[in-house]
């Protein structure tokens, strides 16, 4: 099965650096994947990075450098360029862990499922249970077509598509993700997949770690779990918005505890979060904001 390895980065050369330095070049030589990199608008030396690191390897690579920053917009140019029918997404502060595309080749199946996620976990464990997964499958978990995925189920650092199935869709929607107001791009390109007819699937044979370096209690960490909260509630008015009528019970069952309880300080301020996301969503959409131009 060929593959392609998309890899977006903005302004996080060190980071970045790091990142391609644990790739496990011999399996991406063996298994024939081809690399393609994507800055996203970077100040920094992003694209000299990439640029190194490629003239060292022994596999197909594409580097890009996109003009409007933005995540989506540069995962998008990636899916556009990939070689292969099968493309895998991460992101530049994840490692694979070992065997990790060996996995993908024995495990996900583009005959039964066209997009699938796995677990992330944390590298480092003093970092903060922050943008981690683990998936409480032993073997693989199908999501039939028509399902409403809960947000932060699948996610872009672990994250496999059929090409044809991301091409059908049209790719990740540009006004979500790193670089908008909203994150939650990921699971809205799955849910609108299933929505589609794709079926999806749960794999916890593909794990990667994440190795974002935030710290419980700091500053850096509340301001990306509250851009979370807003991601979430945005993806919640987005749904609404192409009329699915039953968001409030998608977003009732996210939070429900398993006994009766009082609402916490922090959740109360969570929820305001997740309200504040859907409000800026809805008032995107009135406005009729054309998503930015890829280039």
């Amino acid at each position: 099965m060929a593959m392609s390895l998309i890899i977006c980065s903005r302004n996080r050369a060190p980071q970045l650096k790091h990142t391609l330095e644990q790739l496990d070049i011999a399996a991406l030589k063996r298994l024939d994947i081809d690399l393609v990199l994507v800055d996203s608008a970077s100040s920094d030396d992003t694209s000299t990075v990439m640029a190194d690191f490629a003239k060292t390897l022994p596999i197909t690579v594409q580097v890009f450098k996109v003009k409007e920053p933005g995540a989506s917009i540069a995962r998008n140019v990636g899916a556009r360029n990939a070689q292969s029918d099968t493309l895998i997404f991460t992101d530049d502060d994840c490692y694979f862990q070992d065997g990790y595309f060996d996995a993908v080749v024995e495990h996900y199946d583009p005959e039964k499922f066209q997009f699938a996620g796995g677990s992330t976990i944390l590298f480092d464990p003093t970092d903060a249970n922050s943008g981690v997964i683990e998936l409480p499958y032993d073997d693989t978990f199908i999501v039939e077509p028509g399902t409403l995925l809960h947000a932060g189920m699948i996610q872009s650092s672990n994250l496999v598509f059929q090409k044809a199935a991301f091409d059908k869709i049209r790719g990740f929607d540009v006004r979500l993700g790193a670089g908008t107001p909203f994150s939650c791009e990921d699971i809205e390109l799955c849910t609108r997949a299933s929505l589609a007819g794709f079926t999806g699937a749960f794999l916890p044979q593909l794990v990667v770690l994440h190795h974002h370096g935030r710290k419980q209690g700091s500053m850096d960490l509340e301001m990306v779990e509250r851009g979370y909260e807003r991601g979430r509630g945005a993806y919640y008015a987005h749904l609404m918005t192409i009329g699915v009528n039953n968001v409030w019970d998608l977003w009732e069952s996210w939070r429900k505890p398993e006994k009766p309880a009082p609402m916490t300080r922090d959740a109360v301020a969570s929820m305001m979060f997740e309200f504040q996301g859907a409000a800026g969503y809805f008032e995107m959409v009135l406005r009729n904001s054309p998503p930015p131009e890829e280039s």
